[in-house]
């Protein structure tokens, strides 16, 4: 009798990783440091790669593995490298000052995940979808989230450097 994963334990586990992803995310507002910055978007991109490989497993479609390898390999392995010698390079280490302060943009992070939830909400109808298509379904909502965020904490920064790690996030929040 051949193994059918549990697509429920599929979702859980993706729901903890996407979750993960949201909790850095909104750690990443209130950094101040280059590097952790940088080594925060790591650790969110080896958390998506890790959900396209159960994605890919839980549907047995082995092609996106590709994918869920090159995320790990590409922006969760060099490219944070690659941002890490150009800070060293550069010689910055810190953001000056944000636009608006670190508690004030966090509860404004909070905001944008709320409103990526409430928008994501209408376009998820569990009567119409398999439970193989409903995988992973709030990993919309947080991908909105994230987009939101990033976008938010793109404007708030007032060094090109950090404004180009945030735009990275961006990369992140559509799944690129």
């Amino acid at each position: 009798m051949p193994f059918v994963p549990n697509p429920e334990l599929g979702n859980r586990i993706i729901t903890l990783m996407a979750a993960l992803v949201l909790v850095l995310q909104i750690a990443a507002v209130g950094q101040r440091g280059i590097v952790s910055s940088i080594r925060i978007f790591a650790v969110q991109s080896f958390l998506l790669g890790a959900i396209a490989a159960v994605i890919a497993y839980f549907n047995q479609a082995s092609h996106i593995y590709i994918a869920a390898l090159l995320t790990v390999f590409l922006k969760a392995g060099l490219l944070p490298r690659l941002l890490e010698r150009l800070v060293e390079r550069i010689g910055i280490r810190r953001e000056i000052e944000p636009l608006i302060n670190v508690p004030l943009s966090i509860l404004i992070s909070g905001g944008l995940t709320l409103l990526g939830y409430v928008v994501a909400e209408s376009f998820y109808h569990p009567e119409e979808t398999s439970a193989r298509a409903a995988l992973g379904h709030n990993t919309l909502a947080v991908a909105i989230a994230l987009f939101l965020i990033g976008f938010f904490v793109m404007v708030n920064r007032r060094k090109a450097l950090t404004q180009v790690r945030d735009f990275i996030d961006l990369w992140n929040a559509i799944g690129g």
